[in-house]
């Protein structure tokens, strides 16, 4: 018997850029902000926090390294170069990051600008696309002192919210590239940021109140996959309860628990070294912990007899010191933790992942192969990527120059050596898979060439 060569959709996740969004800007100015920094500036300008830390990175939307360097998602041009990166790494689809909610009665958004833009591009050359909608508004205070907390950012769950988000959504489903998965085309959507501690099945149900929504917008049932971001096992399993398709997780690399390692960096061999606070974290020892996170998810909904539907990400790395305020390092972090602060309040200043590279991301991508090949039935199977371009956390496929300081003066330059590595990691990944589920299912199907 002949079978079409099988293959996994793998996509990225798109934080839409616009400092100049006017209700990001309207909160800015509650606390007496004027305007918030254009990202692809602030990597430029970074600051190291220790020793060996150099963060600084000129990013580049093109593979030769003369692209624009500054720009915003309003920008057309920038768009469209950065679709054509894209599809040099042959990325199928994007998952593109929403912020919606419902006010006064009406509709609320932040970053619509930006996607507008990127989904008519996407659209002309016809790479898939769905939505992310967060429960928390992109910050915009930047740089963020230590301990700072912003308010106004969190969107709450409420029915009037899920309802604005459907009326959001439904003009985007009528379009061609809009994602679906399994043989019947169901539409993908997921969200971000919601506590399924605060749900229940009867009266604080968002997947109930979608499909309400959803049957009396269109007059059918809506058929969505609807994915739920879960922090732990136990998340998973609640949010399928409440009737969600499927979980995944956002960003699996760091932890944000000031987990104690001795062995970071070597240092267990020092007798003298007292545990503190995981503030770097080594990216291959975190990926190993998180393995065990994903196959304990699976083994919670298997003895449950709940169907397995959670997805791991892939992380290319995390560094959001960029968003930190310039003054802030370990001594102010470690300060700031004996005067009582959570290990949460360090965010953006730290967690940082080390030892964040190309053949490490591989394996990263290699982990999640096999767990999907395990656990996930193959129609429902895709590889999520975080990220497109969170270049202010560390985690972007898009080219890069590294930035040092010149020895004369103060003044920065580029290394010689344009970082492409990604784009064509995630290309080599995906060219292997028709081979590499072939041998996965040889006992099961007989391919032919």
């Amino acid at each position: 018997m002949h079978v079409e060569s099988p293959t996994i959709p793998v996509g990225a996740i798109w934080y839409p850029q616009d400092h100049e969004d006017p209700n990001r800007l309207k909160r800015a100015h509650l606390y007496g902000i004027n305007s918030v920094p254009n990202e692809t500036v602030l990597v430029q300008q970074a600051k190291s926090r220790f020793t060996l830390h150099k963060p600084a990175r000129t990013y580049h939307l093109s593979l030769e390294g003369k692209g624009p360097t500054v720009w915003t998602d309003t920008d057309k041009k920038a768009v469209a170069m950065q679709v054509e990166l894209a599809q040099e790494a042959e990325l199928d689809f994007f998952l593109i990051n929403v912020y919606v909610w419902s006010e006064d009665g009406g509709i609320k958004t932040e970053l619509d600008a930006p996607l507008d833009v990127i989904v008519r591009q996407l659209r002309e050359k016809h790479i898939k696309f769905a939505l992310n909608f967060c429960f928390h508004k992109p910050r915009s205070v930047i740089p963020v002192p230590l301990g700072f907390k912003e308010e106004r950012r969190h969107i709450s769950a409420t029915k009037e919210t899920f309802e604005a988000i459907v009326d959001f959504l439904v003009p985007f489903l009528e379009l061609p590239n809009y994602l679906t998965l399994g043989s019947w085309g169901h539409p993908f959507v997921s969200f971000y940021g919601l506590d399924p501690r605060t749900l229940d099945r009867d009266e604080r149900n968002p997947f109930r109140w979608i499909t309400e929504k959803m049957e009396r917008t269109i007059n059918k049932r809506p058929g969505l996959l609807c994915y739920a971001v879960a922090k732990t096992p136990l998340d998973a399993l609640r949010f399928q309860e409440l009737g969600f398709f499927g979980t995944m997780t956002y960003s699996d690399l760091p932890s944000f628990t000031g987990e104690i390692y001795h062995d970071i960096l070597g240092l267990e061999d020092l007798q003298e070294y007292k545990p503190q606070p995981a503030f770097l974290q080594s990216y291959l020892r975190q990926l190993y912990r998180q393995t065990q996170t994903w196959w304990n998810i699976a083994q919670i909904q298997t003895h449950s007899n709940k169907k397995t539907n959670h997805i791991p990400t892939s992380v290319i790395g995390w560094d959001a010191s960029y968003r930190a305020h310039e003054l802030a390092g370990m001594r102010e972090a470690t300060e700031a933790l004996s005067n009582g602060a959570s290990f949460e309040d360090l965010y953006p200043l730290f967690p940082i992942v080390v030892e964040a590279n190309p053949m490490n991301f591989l394996k990263m991508l290699d982990a999640i192969f096999l767990y999907l090949q395990e656990f996930i039935r193959w129609e429902y199977q895709f590889v999520l990527i975080n990220a497109w371009n969170e270049i202010a956390e560390g985690s972007s496929m898009i080219p890069y120059y590294s930035r040092t300081y010149s020895r004369r003066g103060e003044r920065f330059k580029d290394s010689h050596n344009l970082v492409t590595d990604y784009l064509y990691a995630v290309r080599d990944f995906k060219r292997s898979l028709p081979e590499r589920i072939r041998d996965s299912w040889k006992d099961v199907v007989q391919f032919s060439e």
